[in-house]
């Protein structure tokens, strides 16, 4: 089973340009309560699209659990929704975080987990023949132009780049 467990980040910024069906992508996407939360406050992420999208699971983990987590592998420093993705990929078994967040990419590594960000589930939905080379670069430049992502103009160039290898 394809079992991830999501951050924020790639839920809003795959909301921001329309493309959350990319999560269909994995089997099962697990969504801690503080990161929903996150999501959806403000209408952010309106709830009934995220309840829509068929392998998205809001998933309740304890805040004493997480903190626990956290004070066993050292990662106070993150935000809840981040402490409470990473407890979860713990908790669930899943080796894949879905994160934009250069902090927990680093830590997801230390954890033996694969961070996947949201340019990397463009580039996957493309290798995997859900959507063209050409659609995936047109996600790529709203993901820089639309989304409240932060990309470089040098990292768009490259995962430009690396969507033409896949030909």
């Amino acid at each position: 089973m394809n079992l991830v467990v999501a951050d924020a980040g790639p839920i809003i910024h795959l909301h921001e340009i329309c493309s959350l069906e990319l999560l269909t992508l994995f089997d099962s996407v697990l969504v801690p309560d503080q990161v929903w939360d996150e999501c959806t406050a403000h209408n952010r992420v309106p709830t009934a699209e995220l309840q829509e999208v068929g392998c998205v699971t809001r998933y309740q983990i304890g805040s004493a659990e997480v903190d626990a987590f956290a004070q066993l592998k050292r990662i106070n420093n993150l935000h809840g929704g981040e402490r409470s993705a990473l407890a979860l990929c713990e908790k669930s078994g899943a080796k894949i975080i879905l994160t934009d967040d250069l902090a927990v990419r680093n830590i997801a590594g230390t954890l033996k987990l694969t961070p996947i960000g949201t340019l990397g589930i463009v580039f996957r939905a493309c290798r995997d023949g859900r959507k063209t080379i050409e659609q995936g670069k047109q996600l790529i430049l709203q993901l820089e132009g639309k989304s409240t992502l932060f990309v470089t103009p040098g990292l768009v160039q490259f995962a430009l780049q690396q969507l033409d290898t896949l030909h």
